[in-house]
């Protein structure tokens, strides 16, 4: 690389200075004169020199010029030579090693996920629908640099997850042929990707509809919630046949009607779908093995053949199950005249129920041979149900739980006493997952995270111990525990992880707050030293068993 740095012989770096240039001491003497009206000494030598004084001048302000264009040039050069410096640092930048297909990965981790939840999209704002629709985030990426830009623009999957809400297109300050616009480029440069689709849409349906099924044979998840139901049918009629790809799907049972379209949809195996079963959806239930239905205020549990549990009867293949069920008001007397048995690997109640009968009858309709997982929880903002002890007992001793039920989940309204008896008939469990409720207005009601739980979940290696193979607890309490029972039941089963091969055991402990909000200092500080009598015993065991390998 040439330089011109070193230019010791250019006639700029050589100096130059007046050959009369005054003293300090000869402007003193001269300020004096003018100051006091007195003649100075040899005038005409003076006015000799003012006249050589303009020539003088002149020669300094070249010299100037030409020194500030010198230094004009070394500042330009020091600013190439700087710059240059940074392009070499960032043309060896590690990340200028990685292949495109990976800097595309590392864009998708870039990805906003809350815009494209397929299974529950609420919450987005008006400015979060524009940066959805037109990837925001990609079209940043793409600024940084020309190698960037083709990988964000030109890679197809970074491009295959569309979200069109077009309730808050009249709040986005955009026009709705621009948001068209921007929906049809992000469909097109996902060329022929599998798609990831959600659509809300309450306004310009006709027109999101006509984009969206022009890539029907792409639809792989695809969420079509509070959308039209005469335009839903007039465009879904027409893609029989075309969704060979799909493999997810959400949707309203209203909106679909006696649409029958996935019925030839081959791949098809996740349902999520909200509403009545009166009657069921036109689904390939045969092969359907993950599903996800949300009752509405109409589901009822009554004698009907339409009762949500007979959704288990259509599929076979079904291997997990959420159902999601307003139960109140249900008469608590009525039979529901409900038998199911079901392979089910996984079942999961998200309820509300206001007796425990309601519980009961549930429990009393089913037969589960194959279940290895759970969950009865409370519906969102609802109090959680009652749990029936004999009923469940009953249920367990059916489906023979003993030999395969490996984890339980009860929030739920029980006592400490009715939880370990449900738990002395599941010697399998390895996870477990309770929380204290109170019931409002229920005098009798108390904590189920007690000395008395944790002392019987203490493991103890010469007597028979309550769940021998857990692995992991979670524990949400109003702490009604003392620390040394807590501490006990930590330290026996981490003991268990020590001096046994292939066990592992997560403990997770989380508190509710107080009705204000606040926390007393007592009790912070009682979690402060829980946590750090643990820790510091679990650093006593660690540190025994590395002195122990050290010792192999």
């Amino acid at each position: 690389m040439n330089s011109t740095v070193d230019c010791s012989g250019c006639s700029c770096h050589s100096s130059y200075t007046c050959s009369f240039l005054p003293t300090e001491a000869e402007i003193s003497r001269m300020k004096d004169f003018s100051r006091f009206g007195i003649l100075p000494p040899q005038p005409s030598v003076l006015k000799a020199k003012i006249s050589a004084v303009p020539a003088e001048l002149e020669r300094y302000d070249a010299k100037i010029r030409q020194l500030e264009t010198e230094m004009l040039r070394m500042a330009s050069e020091r600013h190439s030579l700087a710059f240059y410096a940074a392009s070499c640092r960032s043309a060896l930048a590690p990340i200028h090693r990685l292949p495109n297909e990976l800097l595309a990965d590392i864009f998708a981790w870039c990805m906003p996920h809350e815009l494209f939840d397929v299974v529950d999209p609420i919450g987005i704002t008006p400015e979060q629908e524009v940066d959805g629709i037109s990837h925001w985030h990609l079209l940043q990426l793409a600024k940084v640099c020309a190698r960037w830009h083709c990988v964000a623009m030109g890679t197809p999957q970074l491009w295959s997850s569309i979200a069109v809400r077009t309730d808050l297109w009249s709040e986005c300050g955009i026009s709705p042929e621009t948001l068209l616009a921007l929906v049809e480029a992000a469909l097109d440069r996902g060329q022929n990707c599998p798609l990831t689709l959600i659509i809300r849409a309450s306004e310009h349906v006709e027109s999101i509809l006509e984009l969206v099924t022009r890539h029907a044979h792409r639809w792989q998840a695809v969420n079509l919630l509070n959308v039209d139901h005469g335009d839903l049918v007039r465009h879904l009629s027409n893609l029989a046949g075309k969704l060979d790809r799909l493999t997810q799907l959400s949707f309203v049972v209203a909106d679909l009607g006696e649409v029958d379209v996935f019925l030839k949809a081959p791949r098809l195996t996740r349902i999520v779908f909200y509403g009545s079963v009166n009657p069921a959806p036109k689904m390939p239930w045969g092969q359907i093995q993950c599903c996800n239905y949300i009752g509405d205020k109409t589901t009822k549990t009554t004698n009907s053949p339409y009762h949500p549990l007979n959704l288990l009867l259509l599929t076979p293949k079904m291997e997990s199950f959420i159902f999601r069920l307003d139960l109140c008001e249900c008469p608590p007397d009525e039979h529901w005249n409900v038998d199911i048995s079901s392979d089910l690997r996984c079942i999961d109640f998200r309820i509300s129920a206001d007796t425990v009968d309601t519980i009961g009858q549930l429990f009393d309709s089913l037969t589960l041979p194959c279940l290895a997982t759970f969950a009865v929880t409370p519906l969102e903002e609802m109090e959680p149900p009652m749990w029936h002890t004999e009923r469940f007992l009953s249920l367990a001793d059916r489906s023979d739980f003993s030999h395969h039920l490996t984890s339980l989940a009860i929030h739920a309204i029980i006592t400490d006493a009715e939880l370990l008896r449900c738990l002395r008939v599941l010697p399998m469990l390895q996870t477990l997952s309770i929380s204290d409720f109170i019931s409002i207005g229920a005098n009798d009601s108390s904590p189920v995270i007690t000395d008395m739980l944790l002392q019987a979940l203490t493991y103890h290696t010469d007597a028979p111990s309550l769940i021998p193979h857990l692995e992991y607890v979670h524990l949400i309490s109003h702490l009604e525990f003392t620390d040394a029972a807590f501490i006990d039941f930590i330290k026996s089963r981490v003991k268990r992880v020590w001096e046994s091969k292939d066990v592992t055991f997560e403990p997770i402990l989380g508190w509710y707050w107080r009705p204000n909000g606040d926390m007393s200092g007592e009790i912070l500080d009682r979690l402060h030293n829980l946590q750090e009598t643990i820790a510091e015993w679990k650093g006593e065991i660690l540190g025994h068993t590395e002195i122990r390998r050290a010792g192999n």
